[in-house]
């Protein structure tokens, strides 16, 4: 399923660290295969490349009379009646970073891949089209490119200066020509006054014949976008892609199959489910920019921001999911731009090119969760070293817990609440919230563990362990009512991010009844009844758009079950969730009925919901999860509409 409606915010993603892209299926309720915007030299949303309109491609079959042109550019001909473009398959090839997208108007059938090279400053789009009844023929295919100006020219390369550190330069391999200004005007060929300028934004429109062979596909037509801090930096990126026969397409797909290789396959007959494995683990590489700072990608307003919570996620998921450098990586970067508040906790956001916290709410759970992300890393690792390297800032970390537990409770000190659940920036008081509590105390004992791999023996050892323990009992004592384990010392409503706390490998509390109770409760007060989903939190106090159902957490109720070793309940909520991914493979934060999907491409979230819940499967010590041949949820095909197959996989 794609999605429809009025949140266009919403985009797949693709990245290499240097290039960040991101393409669209719809605008509006317009189907289309748009590359809408590129973001370089980082993926902060300033660091936008292209114009308005981002690129597209128009093709004109030469034995019919309607153009694909899913804007319906061409309005001076005649024949441009009839159905829309039909967007009929699209998804990540193999699960790696090459995004494809098949898609039909009349005769006319247009297969595009988009792919970002890995240490290039580049992004290619190649271009292929076959006949939909199967008929041989000629197409003239039509790139089109809206640069934010033009800054010269050289042969069939348009250059465009973006700002003082970054340049574009854009060319069609083997195209005949290029036009600057109007597109229907330069493919129609009628004499336009193009001004080109520095400032003013431009179409730039490229021209290539390709023989269509009956029941294939054409050669592929190469569109390269690379960039360089300077002309000279823009143009040798070119050179390097055209050096390559297929610009660098075999060497992209190559390198994602070894990097998947490295990490933990997961087993099963279940063709959806691998492809949702791949797709997840690649857009949790995606978010690693080229300095390793784990970014939220694809989703207006909150790209390019770095959040310590998110970030933790990513870097614990790739770590479990036996990527531990890349881990290891977006820790080290992490912690290069942490900043101390006025209490000694750290801001929980940043951005990613000033590197300057986001005063947003008050939230108390970053050491906890810092001191997670080390654990992860060096679980996997397996290094002491790694523990070394952040000795100072794990013993900040648990220093700081030990230093704002309240005497009253024994809890850490109230906060907003895990993801600004409530907080004075909503009117609302802080809490002592018990995941603050749960995470921190999971934290001490940890930093324990640390420094004992290290040698220490000695009373810090012990005061972290004591402290983790007394925190630990102080969250029975405050934190459970009624047998449920709740959101905080001064409410008893509930908050699924305790169930973080009790399952999964953050758990420390093996009370049955406990955990028993909490998962009831959570069925009977946090599911939604219609969307099957799992509520985040106990009442609707925060942001409009998050009053249903979170798919972090549907799959996090799978993970509890799965825990209790009741498996068909378990994979009832999996099937759940699975079923609000995309066609392509990206789940959105939210859940959603018709219209406003939040969050697609945020891997720090939903995908690494479902990468957890698949791990939770794996038996200790094995780089392979196998889930039950039973519990497969479905089989995917590529169906086109008409009623008939067509192989886009070629």
């Amino acid at each position: 399923m794609f999605f429809v409606g009025r949140n266009f915010e919403n985009h797949v993603p693709l990245a290499n660290g240097k290039v960040l892209v991101w393409l669209q299926q719809y605008d509006g309720c317009r189907p289309v295969d748009r590359l809408t915007q590129v973001f370089y030299p980082n993926y902060d949303l300033t660091s936008q490349v292209l114009a308005e309109g981002g690129g597209t491609v128009l093709v004109k079959l030469s034995h019919e009379r309607i153009w694909y042109d899913p804007y319906g550019l061409i309005r001076e001909n005649p024949g441009q009646a009839g159905e829309i473009v039909s967007i009929d398959d699209a998804g990540f090839v193999g699960g790696n970073g090459i995004y494809q997208v098949a898609s039909h108007k009349g005769d006319a059938v247009v297969r595009t891949r988009t792919w970002a090279p890995p240490g290039c400053n580049a992004v290619v789009r190649s271009i292929e089209v076959s006949t939909l009844r199967g008929g041989p023929s000629e197409a003239t295919i039509y790139p089109v490119v809206n640069t934010l100006n033009v800054a010269g020219k050289a042969a069939n390369t348009v250059l465009s200066r973006i700002n003082h550190e970054a340049w574009l330069a854009v060319t069609c391999k083997e195209a005949a020509s290029v036009f600057t200004g109007n597109v229907a005007s330069s493919i129609n060929g009628m004499n336009q006054a193009t001004f080109e300028h520095g400032s003013v934004p431009t179409q730039v429109t490229f021209s290539a014949v390709r023989a269509v062979p009956a029941g294939g596909w054409s050669r592929p037509l190469y569109l390269v976008l690379a960039f360089g801090t300077s002309r000279i930096g823009a143009e040798r990126e070119i050179k390097k892609v055209l050096a390559s026969t297929d610009c660098l397409y075999s060497d992209t797909a190559a390198w994602w199959d070894q990097w998947h290789a490295a990490g933990t396959r997961l087993v099963t007959s279940d063709a959806r489910l691998n492809y949702l494995w791949r797709t997840s683990l690649t857009l949790l590489r995606n978010c690693l920019q080229e300095d390793n700072l784990p970014i939220l990608i694809g989703f207006r307003p909150y790209q390019g921001n770095v959040w310590i919570r998110d970030s933790i996620w990513i870097i614990a998921t790739l770590a479990r999911a036996g990527h531990p450098a890349e881990a290891a990586g977006a820790l080290h970067a992490l912690k290069k731009i942490l900043r101390k508040r006025k209490d000694g906790n750290f801001y929980f956001a940043y951005n990613c090119v000033t590197k300057m916290p986001h005063e947003h709410s008050y939230e108390n759970d970053s050491t906890g969760l810092i001191l997670y992300g080390i654990w992860s890393c060096y679980r996997a690792l397996g290094e002491a070293g790694i523990i070394r390297e952040y000795l100072s800032l794990i013993e900040h970390c648990a220093d700081w817990i030990c230093s704002n537990l309240t005497g009253s409770s024994g809890l850490v000190k109230s906060c907003a609440g895990i993801s600004e659940v409530f907080g004075p920036h909503l009117g609302q008081r802080c809490e002592q919230m018990v995941w603050t509590s749960a995470v921190s105390a999971y934290g001490l004992e940890k930093a324990a563990a640390m420094l004992e791999v290290l040698g220490a023996d000695g009373e810090k050892v012990r005061k972290y362990r004591r402290r983790g323990l007394e925190l630990q009992e102080a969250v029975l004592t405050h934190g459970v009512k009624d047998g449920v384990l709740c959101r905080s010392r001064e409410s008893s409503r509930l908050d699924t991010s305790v169930l973080n706390f009790l399952f999964g490998d953050l758990m420390t509390i093996s009370d049955p009844q406990l955990l028993e109770n909490t998962v009831k409760a959570c069925t009977e007060r946090l599911v939604d009844p219609i969307l099957g989903g799992v509520w985040r939190y106990e009442e609707s106090i925060t942001e409009e758009g998050d009053l249903r159902p979170w798919l972090f957490y549907t799959f996090l109720m799978g993970e509890a079950h799965l825990a209790l070793g009741q498996k068909a309940d378990a994979w009832r909520y999996f099937t759940t969730a699975l079923g609000y991914s995309t066609y392509c493979g990206l789940f959105p934060e939210l859940m959603y009925t018709r219209d406003m999907p939040r969050g697609i491409g945020m891997a720090s979230f939903s995908q690494c919901g479902f990468i957890r819940a698949m791990l939770a499967h794996m038996d200790p010590g094995e780089r392979t999860v196998s889930v039950p041949e039973h519990l497969a949820f479905m089989k995917f095909e590529n169906v086109l509409a008409d009623g008939g197959r067509f192989d886009v996989s070629g």
